[in-house]
Order: structure tokens, then C-alpha cells, then sequence
């Protein structure tokens, strides 16, 4: 009794919007929230800005290895503007 893949995927994107709603949320960022800086920027901005970046880049790689699981690769662009 195997659950299909359609059911992964949806446990997969499911069980990255909770943990991106409890990585951003009070509690957890509460941890960063300190008067040091790194690199001239406070420690709670790096945190909500990097991880911020690391979802969306997560996002991108999930979709991306959908895409090409499912033969759906988007067109090459040659940088002409027209699509082959």
C-alpha cells in the first residue's frame, strides 16, 4: 500500500510551508534577535533575508526536478528572444 507520487509531492510542499512558518515565526526568530552585527547588518536581517533566499532557492530546484521528472523542460532561450 504505497502512496503515489502525487501524494509525496504534495507532502513535500506541504512539510516546506510549515517548516517555513515556523522557521519564520516569533519563537524561532526570537533566537537571531541580538544587537551584534555581521558584516555591518543586524543578525536577525541575515536571518530572515538568508533563509528567505534559501526557501525560494529550494522552491526553484523542486520545481525545476519536477519539470524535468515530468518531460515538461521549458524551451531553450539562445538569448535572441525567440524561444526553440
Amino acid at each position: 500500500m504505497g502512496s503515489s507520487r502525487g501524494d509525496r509531492i504534495k507532502g513535500a510542499w506541504l512539510f516546506g510551508l510549515l517548516l517555513s512558518i515556523v522557521i519564520f515565526n516569533y519563537p524561532f526568530a526570537l533566537i537571531f534577535n541580538r544587537s551584534r552585527l555581521v558584516f555591518g547588518l543586524p543578525l536577525a536581517v541575515l536571518f530572515l533575508m538568508g533563509g528567505w533566499l534559501l526557501f525560494i532557492g529550494g522552491i526553484y530546484l523542486f520545481v525545476r526536478r519536477l519539470d524535468r521528472r515530468s518531460g515538461n523542460e521549458p524551451p531553450c532561450d539562445d538569448g535572441d528572444g525567440r524561444s526553440t
